[in-house]
């Protein structure tokens, strides 16, 4: 694997006894068929997102070409099925592990971290086998996600809440460039809006079907198209498009609407290029690769659409922080308080680097309406994602807690958590062996 997008994916769990301060660390890898290939292979049944399967012939070669395509276009599963990326809570009380293709979308037990098995979707007339491991969560459970369909365009979506194999489609979006779709990592969404941010960083499909690699992994960076803010209305699919300079984003802090309605606001971690996408190549993280190499940065910016303005109307980024170039750290991964999510909000918590690194290794709050930050920093660990936790009974925005997953020099990891205020330490799990660096996961409270 050459990539940190590569790996299988595993979950990892801690499960916090608060009665019997007891907490109790575990993991197990998502029962994929491109993992259960690889078990009993030692070799890749499909390519991840940067590596490639070795080939033994020409045949096996061509066969994955085909196959590749299919998958691509929708017709089969010709693309992997490693859901790496994230986990979503359901309202059963399982959850789903996500990856950026259809197919890999498994059912997990939160409890046991088995697979229950791959999500089989109802038919909808929803096309398409790109998708993004983000899908947002609305106030009365439905979850709203978007699908790239080669030719077509991308297809923004409903899962009602309760009825995950199901999808209501919403409305489609063309694509700017048909047979090169622009990669869609996330996106932001309101209550009544979805944002499809159309930046131009574009899919080369013969790379990715012959195994090559162009300048970003298997894409093509051509800023020139500037970016595109497509604005979907859920209610109706009403669709109004916004331009904005060309830009790189992974994940977006947040979004909300204006009291009257009338504005859209578009938090987002910012990158003037994609260059991170290749920061994350192992041979760029081994600090004995490139000594003095550091982390790629991104910059907190918003973005405001005036709904009423007219179609292709320009919009401008701006920092949500003062003295940027000096007091921003390289920032990602950011969450909100989930109670305000899709909201008016003030308090932003993410991973960022306290230089020199080129890992993530701190934790960040930001203050986006005083524009300062504090940072958590321990020397010689790695940070996972934070995730906030309010507190029950929570009178404030920021009370609750910060959890978050340290990897260690001496090869231990640790779950710690941080107060929500200040970001000091008030609790920590330390367990004996290395955990992977992970992306994405979620807080579940105790059904009991």
């Amino acid at each position: 694997m050459d990539h940190m997008f590569d790996g299988y994916g595993m979950l990892s769990s801690f499960k916090l006894d608060g009665r019997n301060n007891f907490a109790t660390g575990s993991h197990r890898f998502i029962d994929s068929a491109a993992w259960q290939h690889y078990a009993a292979t030692g070799k890749m049944r499909w390519r991840e997102f940067a590596t490639a399967p070795r080939y033994e012939s020409l045949g096996d070669r061509l066969s994955d070409v085909a196959s590749t395509l299919g998958g691509v276009l929708g017709l089969a599963q010709g693309v992997t099925d490693n859901a790496s990326v994230n986990v979503v809570p359901l309202p059963d009380g399982t959850a789903v592990a996500l990856t950026e293709t259809v197919q890999g979308t498994y059912r997990v037990d939160p409890d046991t971290l088995q697979t229950l098995g791959q999500v089989q979707y109802s038919k909808s007339g929803v096309k398409g086998d790109l998708t993004t491991a983000h899908p947002a969560l609305l106030a009365d459970g439905d979850l709203i996600n978007l699908v790239s369909a080669v030719g077509v365009g991308f297809n923004v979506y409903r899962h009602p809440a309760g009825a995950f194999e199901q999808r209501q489609l919403i409305a489609t979006v063309p694509h700017r460039r048909p047979l090169a779709p622009a990669w869609v990592h996330d996106f932001p969404a309101t209550q009544t809006y979805a944002v499809v941010p159309e930046m131009p960083l574009y899919f080369n499909v013969g790379k990715l079907l012959l195994g090559g690699t162009s300048d970003y992994i298997f894409m093509d960076w051509a800023p020139s198209d500037g970016t595109t803010l497509h604005v979907v209305d859920l209610r109706d699919g009403r669709r109004r498009s916004y331009r904005a300079p060309a830009c790189f984003v992974f994940h977006w802090g947040n979004a909300f609407e204006s009291p009257d309605g009338r504005y859209l606001h578009l938090d987002a971690c910012l990158y003037e290029d994609p260059e991170i996408v290749n920061d994350l190549y192992l041979r760029h993280l081994r600090a004995e690769y490139q000594p003095g190499r550091q982390a790629g940065r991104a910059f907190l910016r918003r973005a405001t659409i005036d709904l009423q303005a007219p179609d292709g109307s320009e919009v401008s980024w701006r920092p949500l922080v003062e003295d940027e170039a000096e007091m921003s750290p390289p920032f990602d991964f950011p969450k909100v308080n989930p109670l305000y999510r899709g909201k008016p909000y003030r308090y932003l918590y993410g991973a960022c680097s306290t230089r020199p690194t080129n890992a993530h290794n701190s934790v960040a709050k930001f203050d986006v309406e005083q524009g300062s930050l504090e940072v958590w920093h321990e020397a010689g660990t790695l940070v996972g994602e934070p995730v906030f936790v309010p507190a029950p009974e929570a009178t404030a925005e920021d009370d609750g807690v910060v959890m978050v997953v340290l990897v260690q020099a001496d090869g231990s990891s640790a779950l710690v958590v941080l107060d929500g205020k200040s970001l000091e330490e008030v609790a920590r799990c330390r367990v004996p062996y290395q955990l992977t660096i992970g992306f994405h996961g979620t807080f579940l409270p105790s059904s009991s």
